[in-house]
């Protein structure tokens, strides 16, 4: 079900007024429940006594009492040292929740709607438009909860976020009241209020209890561990291995047997999977590895379910579905389950089996994400590994819920890549506190066995089997010590590395005239100076100049004269730009204007773990003044090291930059990158004139006002 957007709604939608009236409803309205079971118990509420103090965000307040101010001062002492550690974990990790929560309740607040129109969908789903919800404004998720209710009425229905689309939520669960009153009057005019959804928090408050109550938590803090040297127990022959693609790979087969062997002991194991390294590809043998030579129960989680999937589906090859299961929630929309791994699932018969632990110990592996597996009562099941991949994009506190499910003596493998996106959090207090790092970057910051790449703890990968060397050479540079190789040959024989597309497709330059110096093209650099614009209501930018730019790239590409095999394909190229509404119109300007299907446009987030033969980045911002903003926001690619490191790494033969010079220059990693392809002959567009010193000064002058307002 998927709501399609005409050219002349896209104007309306423009022209029309906020329906974002930020007004409180009455807090003693009546409130008519969700339909059916609540999803949610409203354990691990702000202790009473501290209410005020996470509303104001650990700040004194005008009109405080005496006693909210020693209230504040005591949660304050709670939080020293400032950081986690193993004498304040418990507490400290709940403040940093209970932070986070109120930013986000607040947060919600603000987009109270008015006077909106609710559309009943099929299956009694309602669908209520919501202007910026692309741009996460307001942030929802899947299983919020929502507050409906006819204009100004004393009376509000609840319902669950089944759906999230580009400017609709789908609602489930309304009582039928209002959904008949809605199907016989839909012009109905209706108030909305989004509800902060508690599942996931509770659940992550719940594992920092049950892995305290456990005695799991030395294993976080591995540097207190007496360190037993281990015992070598399994060797593994090169005829061994389930892919053999590892077999010439040392460090893979060195993480390999180290975690078949738990040679960390009760400390994690850390694979440091930089982009392009076979990170997932070295934990799924290592699952299969321990499914065949032990009887070992392994729990493999992951934060998203696309991640989820992804295992899932290259475990299958190995395993039996007898052996693996793939478990949903039942409410996990059945279109977004993926066919191909179906029967690997907890669909049967047509319904979602039982999740429970009683069913999950049936099974030598199980494969969901780290929040749902929170709902699992731990007296029945308890794993014996605990593998989690993409663990730098996890809070600690979501981490502690697979970890929970961890028996006493059992092993915890972590895989991620600290240098990419990690964690996003909202409050700047949590922030402060932490929230944002990850227990994958926590352990190699501060635990001393990881410091000195001991492959007992910590294996990095170094192999890069997707980039074109010239593509990698800026991020190995700068985030990875020059210690990534490029071994792919792949990308080196793509005839599309070696051809200057601005001047052979859209400029028309014939290969004879054209500048054949370097005969390296990877890397390619357009100079564009428009200025930005923002729609409506909308707090996301586009930049049309940049739109039309990159539709002449794709065109070029795709009419490349080049041999049948290496013929460019839509679906070889992705785009990548930080701003959601540059993301749409690049999409109606080859859906609609061009017929260009294939092509995948999205967000850097969206990017993040994936690869694309053609790499297109739209950097969108071109005013110097609007980086504050940016900056306020997390948006953009100035100044967000981990976003620029993203977005580079995803091309495997040719990566395209589209953007203004002198903004991208005040960030030196984009200036190293505009040198690169100066000196690679293939920067296009207005001239590149390198800011003069005093330009320099005021720029760095206002990057230290808005670094200090952080």
């Amino acid at each position: 079900m998927i709501l399609k957007i005409s050219v002349d709604e896209e104007k309306r939608i423009r022209q029309e007024s906020s329906p974002f009236t930020n007004k409180l409803w009455d807090p003693n309205m009546n409130v008519v429940p969700p339909y059916g079971k609540r999803r949610f118990m409203d354990d691990y509420l702000i202790p009473e006594e501290y209410l005020e103090c996470f509303e104001h965000e650990f700040q004194e307040w005008k009109g405080m009492l005496f006693e909210e101010y020693e209230a504040l001062m005591e949660l304050k002492d709670l939080m020293e040292p400032g950081s986690l550690s193993y004498e304040n974990y418990e507490i400290y990790l709940h403040n940093c929740l209970w932070l986070e929560e109120e930013k986000s309740r607040k947060m919600l607040l603000k987009y109270n709607m008015e006077n909106v129109k609710g559309i009943v969908c099929q299956s009694n789903y309602v669908a209520v438009e919501v202007p910026g919800l692309a741009e996460r404004r307001p942030s929802l998720i899947t299983g919020d909860l929502v507050r409906i209710r006819v204009h100004n009425d004393h009376i509000a229905y609840e319902g669950y976020i089944h759906k999230l689309q580009d400017r609709h939520v789908i609602v489930r669960s309304l009582d039928y009241e209002l959904l008949d009153m809605l199907s016989e009057f839909p012009q109905t005019e209706l108030d909305v209020s989004f509800q902060l959804g508690r599942v996931p928090l509770e659940r992550a408050h719940d594992g920092i209890d049950r892995l305290y109550s456990k005695g799991l938590l030395n294993n976080l803090f591995p540097d207190n561990l007496d360190y037993v040297p281990y015992v070598k127990t399994y060797i593994l022959e090169d005829e061994d291995f389930f892919n053999k693609n590892i077999v010439n790979n040392i460090e893979q087969k060195n993480a390999i047997e180290k975690i078949v062997n738990c040679s960390s002991g009760d400390a994690p194991y850390i694979v440091f999977g930089p982009p392009g390294t076979g990170k997932t590809v070295t934990i799924v043998e290592a699952i299969c590895q321990l499914l065949y030579k032990t009887d070992k129960r392994i729990l493999v989680c992951a934060p998203s379910n696309a991640a989820c999937d992804l295992l899932t589906r290259k475990l299958m090859p190995f395993c039996s579905n007898e052996v693996l299961r793939r478990f949903y929630s039942v409410s996990r929309d059945w279109n977004t389950v993926p066919s191909d791994i179906e029967e690997y699932t907890n669909i049967q018969n047509g319904v979602y089996e039982v999740f429970d632990g009683s069913v999950l110990k049936d099974y030598r592996i199980v494969v969901t994400t780290l929040i749902l597996i929170g709902r699992v009562d731990l007296q029945t099941y308890n794993a014996d590994f605990v593998f989690i991949d993409e663990a730098a994009q996890a809070t600690e506190s979501d981490c502690t819920v697979a970890i929970s499910a961890l028996k006493c003596g059992g092993r915890i493998v972590l895989a991620g890549d600290p240098k990419q996106l990690g964690p996003f959090v909202y409050s700047s207090v949590a922030k402060d506190y932490g929230l944002n790092k990850s227990l994958l970057e926590r352990l190699m910051n501060t635990q001393s066995i990881y410091a000195n790449e001991d492959i007992n703890f910590i294996s990095m990968l170094k192999k890069n089997f997707r980039s074109h060397p010239d593509i990698l050479k800026l991020p190995n540079e700068l985030f990875y010590d020059s210690k990534l190789d490029a071994v792919s040959p792949t990308p080196c024989n793509d005839p599309i590395s070696k051809i200057d597309v601005y001047l052979r497709g859209i400029k028309l330059v014939t290969e004879s005239t054209e500048n054949t110096t370097n005969m390296t093209k990877a890397l390619e650099f357009y100079a564009i100076s428009a200025q930005e614009q923002r729609e409506g209501h909308s707090p996301s930018y586009f930049n049309t100049a940049e739109v039309n730019m990159v539709v002449q790239y794709i065109k070029a590409l795709l009419a490349l004269d080049l041999p049948p095999e290496f013929k460019v394909q839509p679906s070889d190229i992705g785009v990548i730009s930080p701003y959601v509404r540059q993301v749409h119109k690049i999409e109606q300007k080859l859906l609609v204007e061009n017929g260009i299907w294939d092509v995948e446009v999205g967000s850097v987030e969206a990017f993040q773990g994936r690869e694309k033969r053609i790499i297109i980045i739209s950097t969108v911002r071109a005013q110097h003044s609007l980086l504050n903003y940016d900056k306020k926001h997390a948006l953009g690619f100035i100044d967000q090291k981990e976003r620029f490191n993203v977005a580079i790494t995803r091309a495997m033969s040719k990566l395209i930059v589209i953007g203004c010079p002198l903004v991208l220059e005040t960030d030196p990693k984009w200036k190293n990158l505009i040198d690169a392809c100066e000196k690679m002959n293939t920067y296009h567009g207005n001239p590149f004139a390198e800011l003069t010193a005093d330009k320099w000064q005021e720029i760095l002058d206002r990057f230290k006002v808005f670094k200090s307002n952080k």
